[in-house]
């Protein structure tokens, strides 16, 4: 029987750049000779940490302007391989300041080429037939239409995929009614798109808001059949059991270096409990010991 396989979609491809200091003085000269440069995004970091689990992911991505071989060489050192179309923009850089605390600075992609959404198209459904779960992580570049990410999803549905949705705004509701199975976000990414509340933090202590969140992933699982687990950083993670009652995970206390991409190191987790046929509540377990262990690395989007 051959094996399964993540085919993890992420349209918004970064070079990221992590600069580690002792101490880091605003307003001053920083220098540090403790900095890693690599390829990643979200989806990049989901299938680098799918492949350190050993089980087996594809990123489908575009790529474009003159870094191509730059990135795909460094993506391939952290065993990630690609599917690509040639966007024609170039690919962004993102920078990690880490001393102790994570300070991330984002650079906006630019829009990709009109053509780059037919080329993703065509590519993801001659591969769909060669992956079991199908993971979309991360924002859409601009230049794709806008039912761009539904549209995939109601693909990945249609031809029998499980879907995992670490997305947000309207790519995630738009793809709702196509009733995926898993949608993984943090609370303030849920409250923001959910609930029109967009001062609430990822890691907002505030339970007042618990029976308000609790009552929509209820209401999503009703009408759409979509499992929501919502993550809040060092907080308890929420989920629904088999009777739709609202569950807490408690998160492992560890040492924390590097958080960003604790996120991913969660949908990776779950991606592969899924993968072996793991009970939800296990999947779930393991996806909490991978965000967890993802904070001792100093490595965005990694285990070790």
């Amino acid at each position: 029987m051959e094996k399964e396989r993540v085919l993890v979609v992420c349209l918004n491809p970064t070079f990221q750049i992590t600069f580690n200091f002792d101490k880091l003085n605003q307003g001053e000269v920083n220098r540090t000779k403790n900095y890693t440069n690599f390829a990643s995004g979200k989806g990049v970091n989901v299938v680098r940490m799918i492949k350190q689990l050993n089980e087996d992911a594809v990123l489908l991505s575009h790529l474009g302007g003159e870094r191509v071989e730059e990135f795909i060489k460094l993506a391939l050192k952290d065993n990630v391989n690609i599917i690509s179309a040639d966007s024609k923009s170039p690919i962004r850089t993102c920078v990690t300041l880490n001393d102790g605390k994570t300070t991330e600075l984002v650079q906006e992609p630019e829009s990709v080429d009109f053509e780059t959404g037919n080329k993703i198209l065509d590519k993801y459904k001659k591969a769909l037939k060669e992956f079991s779960i199908v993971v979309f992580s991360g924002t859409r570049a601009p230049g794709y239409r806008k039912d761009f990410i539904a549209d995939m999803v109601r693909i990945a549905k249609e031809n029998g995929k499980q879907v995992i949705l670490d997305i947000k705004g309207f790519d995630l509701l738009d793809s709702l009614k196509f009733n995926p199975d898993y949608i993984k976000v943090n609370l303030s990414e849920f409250a923001d798109t959910f609930l029109d509340k967009s001062n609430l933090m990822e890691q907002d202590e505030n339970l007042q808001i618990k029976n308000i969140v609790f009552d929509k992933m209820k209401e999503i699982y009703l009408n759409n059949n979509a499992m929501c687990i919502i993550t809040r950083g060092k907080y308890p993670t929420w989920f629904l059991d088999k009777d739709l009652n609202l569950q807490e995970k408690e998160i492992e206390k560890v040492k924390v270096v590097n958080t960003v991409g604790c996120g991913d190191a969660f949908t990776a987790g779950l991606a592969v409990g899924l993968l072996r046929k793991k009970a939800f509540k296990e999947c779930l377990v393991l996806a909490s010991k991978c965000g967890s262990k993802k904070a001792t690395c100093s490595k965005v989007g990694s285990l070790f």
